[in-house]
Order: structure tokens, then C-alpha cells, then sequence
């Protein structure tokens, strides 16, 4: 899962923005896209504070988010209740946002809800965003020190993980018009090579730890790649 940008990061005094007895109090933003307003439906975070995610979001979503925000085996949110996840849609321009809350029972079926993190994961401007996306995640492929950022932040497992899934999964989908769009067809073709090497070697990499990955010969050769195609992209973006 890529953040595009932080809008809200946690703070362990942040007031709730729902509290069950007062009626008409749930939060909502100005999309900064398109200036829509989004509504964060306070009841949606209630019914699945026992799931710690609504049904938008996908299991490997949920376990990079409970890993960036330190979700640890207590299962408590920053504000101590607990900790759920959904993804907020703009009506107007489809921007994707990604929401943290905290519930809490503070009395027999009265719920207060707190809004611990909030950040945008998806761009209207598709076939921009997908070039971006893709460009970001060759940087990170292609550079050791935020590779083991990035395993600091969610854990060397999740991070090996999402390093996979980022591309196949998230970014690389040669047949998507916006992709198509996002691209030339020197750039297309450079993603493919790229692609098809990844895809050889994916199932024979460490996947436990990343200075272990770090010495594979294999992944040697994909950060060589990752920063010769991220590279080639960068250089066309700047002579368009």
C-alpha cells in the first residue's frame, strides 16, 4: 500500500470525533483533489471495531496498516480503544483515503469514536498517479538504506512482502488503459523487462530478513535493474 500523502498522524490526546450521545458529529474532510467533501461514517467504525477493518480493505492492507501504525498484540488504538481501518472514497473524482480510528465501549452500548490517522493512498489523475506510483516503487526497489527503512517501520517480513506485492499486485498492470496512458512504448517495453526478471526470482528470494536479501545475488541484480529503469522513466518525465 502506497501513501501518497499524511493528512493526519496520531497523537495520544486527539479528542474523539463521535461520541454515541450526541447526535450529527461525524467527521468529515475536503477531498484535496477536488475539494469534495468525504464523510467518515462513525457507526461503519463501530460495527467492525471487533474485525479492526471494514470490508474495503483486504487482508494484506490490514496487516501493513496495524504494522505502520505499531498495532501490537494487545490490539490497542493510540487512543487506547480499538483499532480500525477503512478506505474513504471522494464521490466526485474517486481519490482513495485510508482512515485509523479508535472505538471505545465507555458504557453499555456508548461508543466513542477517535480519529487517530488519516492519509491518501489513491490520486484522481489515474494515469499520473500510476506513473508516480511505479517510479516510487522502483526508487525503493532500487535503494538499499530505504529498503531497510522501510523494515524498521512495518517489520523485514512485511516489508519483503509488500515490496513484492507493491509491484505485481499495486502497480505493474501493462493492460490498464491508465497504465498504457502513463507510459511511452519505450517506457512499456523497460517495465516489462523489468517486470519479467522480477517475476523469475520473486519465489526464490529471502523473505525473512532484509540485510539476508540484501546479499542474494538475485536481488542484486533487481536493485541494478530497479534503479536503471527508475532512472530511464525520470529522464524521459524530464525531457517531456
Amino acid at each position: 500500500m502506497e501513501i501518497i500523502k499524511k493528512i493526519l498522524e496520531p497523537e495520544y490526546d486527539r479528542k474523539p470525533i463521535y461520541r454515541t450521545e450526541e447526535s450529527g458529529n461525524d467527521f468529515s474532510f475536503a477531498c484535496d483533489e477536488c475539494g469534495k467533501t468525504i464523510l467518515l461514517d462513525s457507526k461503519r467504525q463501530i460495527d467492525n471495531s471487533w474485525n479492526g477493518k471494514t470490508d474495503s480493505l483486504a487482508n494484506r492492507d490490514f496487516e501493513f496498516l496495524k504494522a505502520y501504525y505499531k498495532i501490537g498484540l494487545n490490539n490497542k488504538s493510540a487512543d487506547g480503544g480499538f483499532p480500525v481501518f477503512d478506505r474513504l472514497t471522494c464521490s466526485k473524482c474517486d481519490s482513495k483515503y485510508i482512515s485509523y480510528c479508535g472505538v471505545q465501549e465507555f458504557s453499555n452500548s456508548a461508543f466513542m469514536v477517535t480519529l487517530n490517522g488519516l492519509f491518501k493512498t489513491e490520486s484522481a489523475n489515474l494515469a499520473k498517479t500510476v506513473r508516480n506510483s511505479v517510479i516510487d516503487i522502483l526508487n525503493l526497489l532500487g535503494d538499499y538504506e530505504k529498503q531497510l527503512d522501510y523494515g524498521k517501520t512495518v517489520g523485514d517480513y512485511i516489508a519483503i512482502q509488500e515490496m513484492v506485492c507493491m509491484w505485481f499486485d499495486d502497480n505493474y498492470h501493462p493492460d490498464s488503459e491508465n497504465f498504457i496512458k502513463g507510459f511511452s512504448e519505450s517506457e512499456l517495453i523497460k517495465l516489462k523487462e523489468f517486470n519479467d526478471y522480477y517475476d523469475s526470482i520473486f519465489n526464490k528470494i529471502p523473505d525473512q530478513d532484509i540485510r539476508t536479501l540484501h546479499i542474494d545475488p538475485n536481488w542484486e541484480k533487481l536493485v541494478r535493474l530497479a534503479q536503471q529503469t527508475g532512472n530511464e522513466l525520470k529522464t524521459q518525465h524530464n525531457n517531456v
